[in-house]
């Protein structure tokens, strides 16, 4: 499978400390293989199941009910994706078209209960857009925290050289 050569030349090149795969539909054979592959890439490749209930509970009300957050893992982790770009610091996004398209494509909504339910991929495709799958990328390595690794690569600085 082409995917998981690819997410593999990732890994051996980069040394990620975690690589999350939603697992929901053509992920879950990559993930598979990989975990076939045995360590390190059984060890470094995470499942992550875009539908399963959010990790996190929701909030409380006023009475003491949960109510709100988000309906499902997908929307968990797009949510947190827009607080990371709302932080007062600011953060450094590629000058992608495609990116900034994907990060605004999904029109969302909330249940009877106030929980964010995203519109889905086959929605999104449906009204003539393309399915988000770069954002899904960057709200994937929101899945949940993961301790800095090792960065392989080596950082070139103009004017001072390599570092």
């Amino acid at each position: 499978m082409q995917s998981a050569g690819w997410v593999k030349q990732v890994i051996d090149t980069d040394r990620p400390a975690k690589v999350f795969i939603d697992v929901g539909g053509v992920g879950a054979g990559v993930y598979d293989q990989l975990m076939h592959m045995g360590a390190p890439y059984s060890t470094i490749v995470e499942q992550v199941n875009f539908g399963s209930a959010p990790v996190e509970p929701a909030p409380l009300d006023e009475q003491g009910r949960r109510s709100g957050g988000p309906l499902n893992r997908r929307a968990e982790m797009w949510m947190k994706s827009k607080e990371w770009l709302e932080q007062p610091c600011g953060v450094q996004v590629p000058d992608s078209d495609k990116l900034q398209a994907d990060a605004c494509a999904p029109g969302y909504r909330y249940d009877s209960l106030t929980r964010l339910l995203l519109e889905s991929k086959e929605d999104i495709r449906r009204r003539g857009a393309l399915s988000p799958d770069e954002w899904d990328a960057v709200a994937l390595t929101f899945a949940r925290p993961v301790q800095p690794s090792r960065f392989n690569r080596k950082l070139e600085y103009p004017n001072l050289g390599v570092v």
